[in-house]
C-alpha cells in the first residue's frame, strides 16, 4: 500500500487534478488496496486467534487464571469435606480453617496480581480484557474490587472461625 500511494502522489499533473484531488485519489486508492488484504473482521477480545504475549495461552494473563480456576476445585473439595464434618455434628479441625485461609488468600493475591497486570499492561488485549471483565461483573451491580474484598473477608472469617472468633464485620 505504500508504494501505491506514492504513485499515486505521483500522477503526473498533466493530468490536469488539483494537489488535493490527487491526494484524495491517493487515499481512494491505499483503502482499496488495504480492503484487498483485508478479507475477514477477527473478533475482540481473549477471543481474537491473534493474541498478544501477555493474553496468549501461556502468556502471563493466561497463567494466572490459569492458576486461579486450578486452586478452585481444590478450595471447593476442602468446603465440601467442612460442611459434611459440620453437618454430622463433627468439629471442624481449625487448621483445616486455617488451611483453608491460606488458600484463600493465595487466591485473592494471585486474583490482584492478574488485575493489576491486566490493567497496567503495554498491550490493547491486556486492558480490553479488564475492561471486559470489569463491564461483565458490573452487569451484577460489582466490581472487582468489591470480588476481591469479599474474598478477603472470607479468609479473616476462616481464621476467626478457627480461633473461635466471631468473623470480622
Amino acid at each position: 500500500p505504500g508504494e501505491q500511494l506514492q504513485l499515486a502522489l505521483a500522477w503526473p499533473a498533466t493530468l490536469d487534478h488539483s494537489p488535493l484531488e490527487r491526494a484524495g485519489m491517493a487515499l481512494f486508492t491505499l483503502a482499496l488496496s488495504t480492503l484487498a488484504l483485508v478479507r475477514f473482521i477477527t473478533p475482540i477480545g481473549p477471543f481474537c486467534p491473534i493474541k498478544s504475549s501477555a493474553c496468549r495461552d501461556g502468556g502471563e494473563v493466561s497463567k494466572g487464571m490459569s492458576a486461579l480456576a486450578a486452586a478452585g476445585p481444590r478450595v471447593a473439595a476442602d468446603l465440601a469435606r467442612m460442611q459434611v464434618s459440620a453437618e454430622a455434628g463433627e468439629p471442624v479441625d481449625p487448621r483445616m480453617f486455617r488451611d483453608l485461609a491460606d488458600q484463600l488468600d493465595e487466591g485473592v493475591q494471585q486474583w490482584k496480581n492478574s488485575q493489576e497486570s491486566l490493567l497496567q499492561g503495554d498491550d490493547f488485549q491486556s486492558l480490553e480484557f479488564y475492561l471486559m471483565s470489569s463491564c461483565h461483573v458490573a452487569r451484577s451491580g460489582n466490581s472487582l474490587d468489591d470480588i476481591c474484598v469479599g474474598m478477603e473477608w472470607q479468609g479473616q472469617a476462616m481464621r476467626a472461625a478457627a480461633g473461635g472468633r466471631p468473623p470480622p464485620p
